[in-house]
């Protein structure tokens, strides 16, 4: 698998093989594992139930694992297990897992510099845009609103009244649309500001399966220190990989800017039982807790799960 270490833990990014991980899905990062990736050097653990649990050893053997690089690829690392009773790793196995974790990294590394490069010459484009959405599109729709409901007053036609004050609810809902949509655009280039990560992390973490996602930013989000934004991700991600494991068809995600605070809510309509899903919870309310942040899971009635955070700013 390709992960993410995330404090005590490595947020799966692409699982495959014997074990039914999914994407988003957190697992215990042991202190060896911990120490070494923190020097970016390769690792080999013994014991496949440190990261995977007890039952892990039935099927896995040795554990190689290395980082993707130095640089932003080094953030992930690269877990490679051996079926259980294969042969042990060797050095050579190590130098090679090495070796090609840093051609990759460096790949990886060049490719972001050539999307940030393409990032900053469509910045100007985004403002342009985010601008005459503001000061053209959404002012006269608004006066347009004001107008409709003047002629509503004045109408004698209780129907005419109910007909315009539909419209005007209409209207008002395209504006937060169009709002949340040029918020959007300001938080600056896809991979940069929160918004546009819970973005990358919800489709990344959908890719392979059918789950259908629907992401919205009402409110302004603004710049977060990143540890902040971290923590919001890895609830976010917790609570996506929960819906995929409960088979939810609709996931609907939204991040939404408060006074003083952010909340993020997941949503889904999975019905599936999960053995894992009281760990899940409570490691949703341990990451929230570290954050000085609340969070809930309850019941959608017809079936399904919402989950909302809600984390203060400072």
């Amino acid at each position: 698998m390709i992960a993410s270490p995330a404090g005590g833990t490595l947020q799966v990014l692409a699982p495959a093989g014997a074990l039914l991980l999914t994407p988003a899905e957190g697992v215990p990062t042991p202190r060896a594992l911990r120490t070494l990736h923190g020097r970016g050097q390769p690792a080999i653990l013994e014991d496949p139930a440190q990261l995977f649990g007890p039952a892990a050893a039935r099927k896995l053997g040795q554990v190689l694992s290395f980082p993707l690089g130095p640089g932003r690829a080094g953030e992930w690392l690269v877990l490679l297990a051996r079926p259980a009773g294969s042969a042990p790793f060797t050095e050579a196995d190590l130098a090679s897992g090495a070796g090609y974790g840093s051609h990759v990294g460096l790949a990886l590394d060049l490719g972001l510099v050539q999307r940030r490069r393409e990032d900053a010459l469509l910045s100007s484009d985004r403002d342009r845009i985010a601008t005459g959405l503001n000061d053209l599109v959404i002012r006269r729709l608004f006066a347009a609103g004001m107008s409709m409901q003047n002629l509503g007053r004045t109408a004698p036609d209780p129907a005419i009244r109910a007909g315009i004050a539909t419209l005007t609810g209409e209207l008002d809902a395209t504006i937060r649309e169009l709002r949340s949509t040029v918020y959007s655009l300001r938080q600056g280039p896809r991979g940069q500001g929160l918004a546009h990560a819970l973005v990358d992390a919800v489709h990344d973490a959908v890719r392979n399966t059918a789950l259908v996602p629907r992401v919205s930013v009402d409110g302004a989000i603004g710049e977060l220190p990143p540890a902040l934004a971290r923590g919001i991700l890895a609830i976010g991600r917790e609570a996506i990989g929960d819906a995929i494991a409960r088979s939810a068809a609709e996931l609907t995600v939204t991040l939404t800017a408060l006074d003083g605070s952010l909340a993020l809510t997941v949503e889904d309509d999975g019905t599936a039982a999960t053995a894992d899903r009281d760990r899940r919870a409570a490691r949703i309310g341990e990451q929230a807790a570290a954050l000085g942040a609340t969070a809930s899971t309850e019941g959608v009635p017809g079936g399904g799960t919402r989950v909302t955070s809600t984390v203060p700013r400072n």
